[in-house]
């Protein structure tokens, strides 16, 4: 969870890999004091399957208000249910501010 100060502004890097029926999708996801996750933007990176094995990347900015508390977290999704066999999701977020 991270805190932000005035003028501050977020940096969500997030890698997956699966191994999947479909193609998958992967986003910046969001909590902003405590509420529920939501998409950090309403566009996502899709990777193509090679030899059964996807690995979409996404980086995205947010900006953050000060005052209030996130949590970020990486989100994998495709269009069919139950098509992700198995997969990890990492993510680095960078804060930074300014005076």
């Amino acid at each position: 969870m991270a805190a932000a100060g005035q003028t501050a502004a977020a940096v969500f890097s997030a890698t997956a890999s699966a191994s999947v029926n479909d193609l998958p999708y992967l986003d910046v996801i969001v909590s902003v004091n405590g509420g529920s996750l939501q998409a950090a933007s309403a566009t996502y990176s899709a990777d193509s399957l090679q030899s059964g094995t996807a690995h979409p990347n996404v980086q995205k900015p947010v900006k953050l208000t000060a005052g209030s508390t996130y949590v970020f977290a990486a989100g994998v999704s495709t269009k069919s249910a139950d098509s992700l066999n198995a997969g990890y999701c990492q993510g680095l977020v960078t804060i930074s501010t300014t005076s």
